[in-house]
This record gives C-alpha cells, structure tokens and sequence, in this order.
C-alpha cells in the first residue's frame, strides 16, 4: 500500500510538469534566445544613431566648410583653408579625419554668384555587420554635400 501510494504520488508529480527540467530548462532556453535577440537589437539601435549623429556632423562641417569657402577671397580648388575647418570640426566630433574624402569644388573662374560646392564622403564602419545585406559589405556610405554663392568678401 505504501509503496503504491508513493508511485500514484509521483506519477502526479510528474504529470503536472514538475518533472526536473522540464518547466524549468524550457523556460532558461527561451530566456537564453530572447536575450540573444535584443543584445542584437539593442546593438543595432545603437549603431543606427550612431550613423545618424555621424551623418550629423557630416552636414555641420561641410556647411561650415562650405560657408568659409564663400567668403574666403583668393579661393584655389581644394583650398587647405576650407579643408582646415572641416577637419576641426570633424576632429572635435571625434570623428577620425584618415579616411574621409573631402573636396571644395566650383567653375574657374571664380566669380562672385558663383556656386562652391563642399563635399564630404566616409565609409561608416557599423558594429553590427551581419544584420547588413551583402550589397553593403558591411560598411554604410555617408555623404554630405553643401552648395552655397561666392561672395569672395
């Protein structure tokens, strides 16, 4: 009688769920994907402003780059002046200046009315790569081009 008790007792034990790792392991597998999940959403939010605040400052410094080149008299192509204030304002951003493309372009001869073009290209580097499409390669291409009238003052 005892030992059929004890059996009857533990069948039910079992077949409430209560069978050692059964809720319990299900529970910690599902816990263990889900936190996989968003540790990677978290990482790409993180990326996506990150390349937001990048294309940012994108913006500013070719805006300002843009904005010396149209008051600066004697402009030349490329002018180091305007290159000048671009990268201090990307290096204050603490954006590397190595591997940006920064150019001044306009018509010779320059003339007041005429349109100066400043542009700036980077290759933003994301954390997270494998969320990307393969067309990216990993990388996303940022650009920023300001045009603005030479005023020559």
């Amino acid at each position: 009688m005892f030992i059929e008790r004890n059996a009857q007792q533990k069948r039910q034990y079992l077949t409430r769920g209560n069978a050692p790792g059964s809720a319990q392991g299900s529970a910690l597998i599902e816990w263990a994907l889900l936190m996989g999940v968003l540790v990677i959403m978290a990482t790409a939010m993180v990326d996506a402003s990150n390349a937001w605040r990048t294309k940012h400052v994108l913006n500013a410094a070719a805006r300002e780059g843009a904005r010396m080149a149209a008051t600066l008299s004697g402009l030349v192509p490329n002018d180091a002046q305007v290159l000048s204030v671009v990268d201090s304002l990307l290096a204050t951003a603490g954006i590397p200046v190595a591997g940006i493309t920064r150019t001044v372009q306009f018509a010779l001869p320059v003339a007041v009315g005429t349109p100066v073009t400043v542009s700036i290209q980077l290759n933003y580097q994301p954390v997270v790569t494998g969320l990307l499409p393969e067309s990216f390669g990993g990388i996303i291409p940022l650009q920023a081009s300001v045009t603005m009238r030479y005023t020559g003052r």
